[in-house]
């Protein structure tokens, strides 16, 4: 025996499809995708069955909160694959649209073809991971635009790394015709900035991948608001600084492995 329930996720709110063990739906409700509203199903829920299977069809990242939710309270959860669950709804129950009633009946069938979800501990890591690939795209291009002004104005240099020292030093103190003067402070700014906020991986002996701070000066954890001393959200994880030299090959290996 258990209950069933089907939910498919929007913004601010779900549609869930409540259906006991013989097939019939109980109960169609609209609730909030908030804790509360989680809540809120999960009483309902229980008051048909306390054994709960419930399916969730992803929108977005919107279906993290109920999934996390539901994932907390210990009810057996699968994230539904749009598109191959899609597929069999059509060919088995004959719907064109998968809503959260098709969704319980493909459940209760155990037809529902699930989507990988991994522990919510590698989504943290995935997301940090995220974030860093995307400051360093950024990085990239305001120094690809540093480098087209000195283009633009025939300036060179001797420098080995324009971003070092001496080479930030020189570029502080050209004096370029307005606007370009406003435009190349303006991004050894921003482009600071972000090299600061990056994450470097490292792998420790024990095998356990750690985030330390790789260069001297303010961590960047006093930039986006963790104090050196807090507790870090990945445990064994920090932000830091990461310093403009390439990583090493083993941390562009972890961040690989990581994000696979």
């Amino acid at each position: 025996m258990a209950a069933y329930v089907g939910i498919d996720v929007h913004k601010h709110y779900c549609q869930a499809a409540l259906m006991n063990d013989t097939g019939h739906i109980l109960k169609e409700l609209r609730f909030d995708n908030n804790s509360e509203g989680a809540t809120s199903l999960l009483t309902l829920a229980k008051s048909v069955d306390p054994q709960i299977r419930a399916v969730v069809e992803p929108s977005a990242n919107f279906w993290i909160r109920i999934y996390d939710k539901l994932e907390q309270e210990r009810v057996d959860v699968k994230l539904s694959n749009p598109l191959r669950t899609k597929a069999i709804a059509e060919a088995r129950i004959k719907t064109d649209q998968i809503d959260a009633e098709t969704l319980a009946y493909l459940l209760r069938g155990d037809l529902v073809a699930e989507s990988y979800v991994p522990s919510r501990k590698n989504r943290e890591r995935r997301a940090l991971i995220r974030h860093r690939a995307s400051l360093m795209r950024i990085r990239v291009d305001l120094k690809n635009r540093i480098h087209a002004l000195l283009d633009k104005h025939e300036l060179s240099y001797t420098y080995s790394d324009l971003f070092g020292k001496e080479g930030l030093e020189w570029l502080r103190s050209l004096q370029l015709p307005t606007p370009d003067q406003q435009i190349l402070q303006s991004n050894i700014q921003d482009e600071k900035l972000v090299s600061c906020v990056g994450l470097a991986p490292q792998t420790h002996q024990s095998g356990e991948t750690q985030w330390t701070d790789t260069s001297p000066g303010k961590a960047a954890s006093e930039l986006v608001g963790f104090s050196a001393n807090a507790p870090n959200p990945l445990g064994s994880m920090i932000l830091g600084c990461e310093s403009s030299t390439n990583a090493s090959k083993g941390s562009m290996d972890t961040r690989k492995q990581l994000l696979q």
